[in-house]
C-alpha cells in the first residue's frame, strides 16, 4: 500500500480554517470607495525578485516556473532573480518584486511546484497588471486524477474495469460506487451528495486553493470514462503602492467529464485569490467559480482607496489594508500534521504524489495514522479526523481519538483500513 500525505503545510491551512468559520461576508463593491488610512503600506517586499516587465502581445505567454523556486524561508532574498523562494513550513512559493509590469494582453501560466504549493507575489512599489492569468483546475480527465491550479487539488477519476474516485482537498467530493459523483466544497458545501464540505474563511488567510469533484465507474455496457474536475488554484498579490489590474484572472474549478446525456461526474470548486494594496483600481476580472454541482472559491480584497469596475465572481469580501498587512497564519492559528502511518514516518514536507509515495507500507489491512495538533482544544469540543482517498475506490473519513498533550500540542490517533494501490490522506479538525 503506498500512501501519499496531502502536505503538512495543506494540513495547516485547510485545517486552520476550521469549521469555525466566521459567517462570510460578502460585499458587492462598484464606484470609488476612499479611506486614506495609510500614506503607503508594507507588504515586506525586498525587491530581490527585481523588476518584472512582461510584454508581447496577446499571443505571447510567461510561465512561473514554481519547481526553480529556492527552499528557504520566505523572507530570505531570492537566491536567483524572478525564482522566488519556497517556504516549506508556510507551503508557499513567494516572490518579492521591486515592480511588477504586465504591459500586454499576455498570457500568464503556472508550472506548479512540486508540493502543489499556492502564489504569493510581493512587490515593493506600484503594480501594472494586464493580461490572461490561468490558475483554473483542468476538466475531468478519465482514468486519471485531473489536474489543479496551483493551491488547489486533484478532480477524482473514473474508470470503466475499476472504480472511480473521490475528489482531493479538504472540500473534496466523495465517491460512491455507481454513477454518480459527489460535488467539491470550497466557500460552501458542494451541491450535489455525497458532497464535499466547505472550508476556509473570507480573510483568505491561510491562502487554499479549491478542492476536486468525484469521478465515477461507467454505467453498465457504457465503456467511456468520466473524472472529476480539479480545483483552482490559489494567489495573492500585494504592493505597497497601487494596483492597477484591468487583466483577467482564471481560478475556476475545472469540469467533470460527461458520458452521454448523461452528467455523471462533479467539477472542481472554485480557487482562491487576496489582493492587496494601498490603492487599487480595477476594472478587470476575476472568476473563482465551481463547475458543474461544485462550490465557488474565495476572493479578498484589502485596499485603502479602492476603485472596482470589474466583474469579480463570487463576490468578493472587501476592507482597508493594515499599515503591514497580516500575510500568514499566526502562532495561535490551529495547526495539523501527519506524523506517521502504520508506524511508518511521514515526511514533514511530504509531495502528495499518488504515484511517488510519501510512505510505503509493506502490508493491507489495519494501520494507526497518528497526527500532532498545535493549538486544537482537546476537551471534546473539537473532532480531529483524517480522511483516505484512494487512487480507485470509495474515501473513509475516520474519526481520530485524543491520546496525549494539551491544545498548544497534542497527539491524535486513527485506525484506517488500507487495501492495495495508492491513496491519499489527509486530516481536518473541526469544532462539534
Amino acid at each position: 500500500m503506498w500512501i501519499e500525505i496531502v502536505s503538512s503545510q495543506i494540513e495547516i491551512k485547510e485545517n486552520a480554517m476550521m469549521r469555525t468559520l466566521a459567517k462570510t461576508l460578502f460585499v458587492a463593491v462598484a464606484g470609488a470607495l476612499v479611506t486614506g488610512a495609510w500614506a503607503n503600506i508594507d507588504v515586506q517586499s525586498d525587491g530581490s525578485d527585481g523588476n518584472l516587465t512582461l510584454s508581447g502581445g496577446r499571443w505571447a505567454t510567461y510561465t512561473f516556473d514554481l519547481a526553480q523556486a529556492v527552499t528557504a524561508p520566505w523572507n530570505t532574498p531570492s537566491p536567483t532573480p524572478g525564482k522566488g523562494v519556497y517556504d516549506p513550513l508556510l507551503w508557499a512559493v513567494v516572490y518579492k518584486f521591486n515592480s511588477f509590469n504586465v504591459t500586454d494582453d499576455i498570457s500568464i501560466a503556472f508550472a506548479s511546484h512540486p508540493s502543489g504549493c499556492p502564489v504569493v507575489i510581493l512587490i515593493k512599489g506600484n503594480a501594472n497588471i494586464n493580461g490572461g492569468w490561468n490558475l483554473n483546475g483542468s476538466s475531468g480527465s478519465g482514468a486519471t486524477q485531473s489536474i489543479p491550479g496551483p493551491g488547489g487539488f486533484r478532480g477524482g477519476a473514473g474508470f470503466y474495469t475499476v472504480d472511480g474516485s473521490g475528489g482531493f482537498g479538504p472540500g473534496g467530493g466523495s465517491y460512491q460506487t455507481g454513477i454518480i459523483g459527489g460535488g467539491a466544497g470550497h466557500s460552501a458545501a458542494g451541491t450535489r451528495n455525497p458532497f464535499g464540505l466547505p472550508y476556509g474563511n473570507e480573510t483568505c488567510i491561510p491562502l487554499v486553493g479549491g478542492s476536486g469533484g468525484a469521478g465515477v465507474g461507467a454505467p453498465p455496457g457504457n465503456y467511456g470514462v468520466a473524472g472529476g474536475g480539479a480545483g483552482g488554484g490559489a494567489l495573492l498579490i500585494a504592493c505597497e503602492g497601487t494596483l492597477t489590474c484591468n487583466g483577467s484572472f482564471g481560478l475556476v474549478g475545472g469540469n467533470g467529464s460527461q458520458f452521454t446525456y448523461y452528467d455523471a461526474t462533479a467539477g472542481g470548486s472554485g480557487g482562491a485569490i487576496r489582493l492587496i494594496s494601498d490603492t487599487i483600481n480595477f476594472g478587470g476580472t476575476i472568476n473563482a467559480l465551481g463547475s458543474n454541482y461544485s462550490s465557488a472559491g474565495r476572493v479578498r480584497i484589502e485596499a485603502n482607496t479602492r476603485n472596482i469596475t470589474g466583474t469579480i465572481l463570487p463576490l468578493p469580501s472587501v476592507t482597508s489594508a493594515a499599515q503591514t498587512p497580516q500575510l500568514w497564519p499566526d502562532s495561535t492559528t490551529p495547526q495539523l500534521q501527519i506524523t506517521s502511518v502504520g508506524g511508518q514516518t511521514a515526511p514533514a514536507d511530504p509531495r502528495s504524489n499518488l504515484y511517488a509515495p510519501d510512505v510505503e507500507l509493506s502490508s493491507n489491512g489495519s494501520k494507526v495514522v497518528r497526527v500532532a495538533a498545535m493549538n486544537v482544544p482537546t476537551d471534546g469540543s473539537w473532532t480531529v479526523q483524517v480522511k483516505m482517498t484512494p487512487k480507485n475506490g470509495a474515501d473513509t473519513t475516520t474519526n481520530c481519538t485524543f491520546v496525549s498533550g494539551n491544545q498548544a500540542l497534542s497527539v491524535w490517533e486513527c485506525t484506517i483500513n488500507v487495501g492495495s494501490g495508492n491513496a491519499a490522506l489527509i486530516a481536518r479538525a473541526q469544532k462539534n
